[in-house]
Parts: structure tokens; sequence; C-alpha cells
């Protein structure tokens, strides 16, 4: 769901957008993100999971989670890259506190960033920084997850739309 949002807000600025998991390679979305996207005119129906690999977070400039546990298995299966690794409602919350100066490029924000956090950041950190995966639970929680989900997206877009230097893709 949060790929189709941010695709959604950040396509037209040139952003290419990747998802990546730890389980279920190949499989279709759950009929429920299916139906709860659908409301939002987002279609999630040729969607395939696919599973993340060091190589994908390597070349990625921003690697966005919603769970604590997606960060530490991010971290141990690239390690070195910790500064682009953060959890959607992390990344809102840290890059409020400390906005991107103007010209500042993604990569020198986000190590910026990383600067302020503590040497493990996904042990013992503060749980509004999660979104809790709806996985095999009713519509009206996938309902929530999406909305919570646009409104961390808006708040994305929000702050990518300051000051940071884009670059457009190239065609």
């Amino acid at each position: 769901m949060a790929k189709a949002f941010i695709v959604d807000r950040l396509s037209l600025r040139g952003v290419l957008v990747d998802s990546g998991g730890f389980v279920g390679q190949g499989s279709v979305s759950p009929s429920h993100a299916v139906d709860v996207m659908d409301t939002y005119r987002l279609d999630l129906r040729d969607h395939r999971a696919r599973l993340v690999n060091a190589g994908l977070v390597e070349k990625a400039d921003l690697v966005l989670g919603m769970e604590f546990g997606h960060g530490r298995d991010l971290a141990r299966l690239a390690p070195g890259y910790r500064s682009k690794i953060y959890m959607l409602p992390e990344l809102i919350d840290r890059g409020t506190e400390h906005p991107p100066n103007p010209g500042e490029n993604l990569s020198s924000w986000l190590t910026r960033l990383d600067s302020f956090r503590p040497p493990h950041p996904y042990i013992g950190s503060n749980r509004k920084w999660e979104v809790a995966d709806p996985w095999q639970k009713s519509a009206k929680v996938y309902r929530s997850t999406a909305a919570e989900i646009e409104g961390l997206v808006d708040s994305l877009v929000d702050l990518l739309n300051g000051p940071l230097t884009v670059y457009e893709q190239e065609t």
C-alpha cells in the first residue's frame, strides 16, 4: 500500500519507487488491500511480492520500512547502509524536527538525520514510529492502515517538496 501511495504522489517528480519484503516471493496483494486501495483509485492487482536483498538496499537512495523488525532485518542484510534505512513514521518525525537545508541532497540529509539516532535505532524505539502490518486482519484494519500510510506519505511528500535537491529521471 505504501508503494502505491508513494508512486502516486512522487512519480511525476521522476522518483523511482521499488518494493521488497522478507516473505512471499511472487504472492499477490491481499484482497482487502486491493479493495481498500481501489477506494483511493490505486490498483494493486498487478503487484507481486518481491524479496528484498542487499543489492536493492545498496542501490536505493532511501529505504522505508513499516515495523522495527524490518529495520533490524534491513540493517543486518546490508550493513553500512543504516543512514538510508528508516521506518516511515520515524523519518517523518526526525525530518520534521531536522528538516532539509536549502539545496541539501537526499543522501546528505539522511546522513545528517542518522547522526541524531542512537547506535541501535530499532531497539527500544518509540512504538509510534511503526505502522502495524494489517496482514490477515479485517478490511476495517486495512482501511485504517491505508489511511495512516496515506497521511505519512503526504507528510513525506511535504518534506521532500521542501528545499531538497531532486534529480529528474533521465528518459
